[in-house]
């Protein structure tokens, strides 16, 4: 894992999020206050710039044109999931998502996996890609 600070981590997601193509999967692991929303966030603003990017912990999902942001720390069963289409959205929309061990059965093949954990300091965090 490499070390970064929040505002280099946040270039980083956008990035990530000027790349993003249709069909593309962000698993964002982490503990909680890791960093994983302020990712998805830099992510999608630099994708739309100018969109409000709200955390979406009680709502599960916010759609932003065309990308999803699920927050999964919520989810119980794997059955909570099939009436927000998430399988949908993995063919048909660029999705992060955010607590992806909770996809149990559901986990995408095609993904691509981000690690972030807290660094040496309060404004760093360690990320793997």
């Amino acid at each position: 894992m490499s070390e970064y600070t929040l505002k280099t981590l946040q270039q980083l997601a956008g990035q990530f999020g000027c790349a993003a193509e249709i069909g593309n999967i962000f698993l964002l692991y982490g503990d909680l206050g890791a960093g994983k929303t302020t990712f998805a966030q830099a992510f999608i603003q630099a994708r739309y710039p100018g969109c409000a990017v709200t955390s979406p912990t009680f709502s599960i999902c916010q759609e932003y044109f065309d990308v999803v942001h699920y927050d999964l720390y919520r989810i119980d069963a794997v059955e909570e999931l099939y009436n927000l289409d998430i399988q949908e959205h993995f063919h048909n929309r660029i999705c992060l998502v955010e607590w992806p061990e909770r996809l149990g059965s559901l986990m995408p093949k095609n993904k691509r996996t981000i690690r972030i954990g807290f660094g040496t300091t309060a404004d760093k965090r360690k990320i793997q890609f």
